[in-house]
């Protein structure tokens, strides 16, 4: 097959028609290499995500938001129930969220692109529980995506996390 005649000439440096360990052994550390650099940019990411306090009052773009919805709908999810729902709030719904805290209204009606998660409810407790857990995932990876684009985020829940609507 013709990838594996690309893979052979890329690695016969010096066009004997044979491959000699120095010419593999570069490749291979080289590829170890990438995907060493691939780990550690994503442990990078993992450990350099924190909890915003504070927060800009522009809107972050919607391609970082969709690419962040992208990884979020990859969470594991048992079942394959894909249980989570996402809802970008505009300004009046925002302030709408932040009234339902009194204490908290004037600091959060200034945040811009409120996303919202919801989990799909279960008769069966064991199922409800899993989709939770799901949706906890989905919002881990949401938040890691606008982290690698230096967008911070902040995991609320308020008080109102099991409320039934």
């Amino acid at each position: 097959p013709s990838d594996v005649s690309a893979l052979f000439s890329s690695l016969d440096v010096d066009a004997s028609g044979t491959i000699c360990f120095e010419e593999f052994s570069q490749w291979y550390s080289s590829t170890l290499s990438n995907q060493d650099s691939h780990a550690d940019s994503v442990r990078t990411n993992i450990l350099s995500r924190h909890t915003a306090a504070q927060f800009e009052t522009m809107a972050v773009p919607n391609s970082v938001v969709t690419s962040a919805l992208e990884c979020a709908i990859k969470a594991p999810n048992h079942r394959l129930t894909e249980p989570w729902k996402f809802y970008l709030l505009g300004p009046k719904s925002i302030q709408s969220a932040s009234d339902l805290v009194p204490s908290k209204s004037s600091k959060w009606s200034k945040i811009p692109g409120w996303m919202v998660f919801t989990s799909k409810k279960s008769d069966d407790p064991v199922v409800h529980k899993e989709n939770l857990l799901a949706v906890a995932c989905s919002v881990q990876n949401f938040m890691l995506s606008l982290n690698s684009n230096g967008i911070g985020s902040k995991w609320m829940t308020s008080g109102f996390i099991f409320e039934e609507e």
